[in-house]
């Protein structure tokens, strides 16, 4: 009992360790073919300053950047299509082309994860609310751009992750089953 409690104590302090050790990185972010008033916002609100931002130009290869991605060095990448402020704000009713961006992140790396959601959650939010002010009164046009996801994973990272897991359930799992197996058999070598 005194081992699963040890164990249990052992895992929170490891997760708060992660947990801090995830707010306190500074993300690796490109943004290429970004608007004017994305890198407004952008200043505004602190976000290139808590990064290290990169603004990339539309016709900039992004290959290295997405291995980048995939081997952990580089958080986020966010690709805004040509004209995008001009698309979105052109859009009057359903069936009108609807601008997008491209949002890259590896779902296994923490950091990276936390860099899409922080950028999502502050720049796009905001971006989305001041383009939703602009066009306030018509519900048909509350929808502003269409975020399209590319997952990039390494799948033996991914399997490893899910493996470290499983382990700590393992480990007390075994040590339950461990020490009743030896209780059974303590008890039928008394009664033989």
């Amino acid at each position: 009992a005194i081992l699963v409690i040890g164990i249990y104590a052992l895992m929170g302090q490891l997760m708060t360790g992660m947990m801090e050790d995830v707010e306190e990185h500074v993300a690796v972010v490109y943004l290429q073919n970004a608007p004017e008033e994305v890198k407004a916002l952008v200043s505004a609100t602190g976000y290139d300053k808590a990064t290290e931002l990169t603004y990339l130009e539309a016709d900039a290869p992004v290959t290295e950047i997405e291995s980048g991605i995939q081997l952990g060095a580089v958080d986020l990448l966010v690709v805004f299509e040509d004209k995008f402020m001009e698309n979105a704000r052109a859009y009057q009713k359903a069936g009108d082309p609807m601008p997008k961006l491209l949002v890259c992140y590896n779902t296994t790396g923490s950091y990276s994860s936390a860099a899409a959601n922080v950028f999502s959650g502050t720049i796009l939010a905001n971006l989305e609310t001041q383009m939703l002010t602009e066009r306030f009164g018509n519900l048909e046009l509350l929808t502003v751009f269409q975020t399209e996801t590319k997952v990039i994973v390494d799948e033996d990272k991914a399997n490893g992750e899910f493996i470290s897991m499983l382990l700590p359930y393992f480990i007390t799992f075994m040590l339950f089953a461990g020490a009743m197996s030896l209780g059974v058999d303590a008890i039928a070598g008394e009664k033989e």
